[in-house]
């Protein structure tokens, strides 16, 4: 909700474990400036959608942080 967008909507797949949403926060403040949700892949984690508030598009350092954070989930699955 703080987000305002629909992450409420996987909680069944993140719950039944082919699903995992990430919040993405400032280092220090603890701000949220985008939500990432991935799903499992038999070679990992794929990222499948990352926004910022109000499911703005997401650019700058905070688009690079996820895709590196996509790129090794992508070989690593708990």
């Amino acid at each position: 909700r703080a987000m305002r967008h629909c992450v409420f909507d996987y909680v069944k797949g993140c719950a039944a474990g082919s699903h995992l949403v990430a919040s993405v926060r400032l280092k220090g403040g603890g701000r949220r400036v985008a939500t990432a949700m991935f799903k499992a892949t038999d070679d990992g984690w794929r990222l499948t959608q990352a926004v910022g508030f109000a499911n703005r598009q997401l650019r700058g350092s905070v688009s690079t942080m996820i895709e590196l954070m996509a790129k090794a989930m992508a070989v690593e699955r708990c």
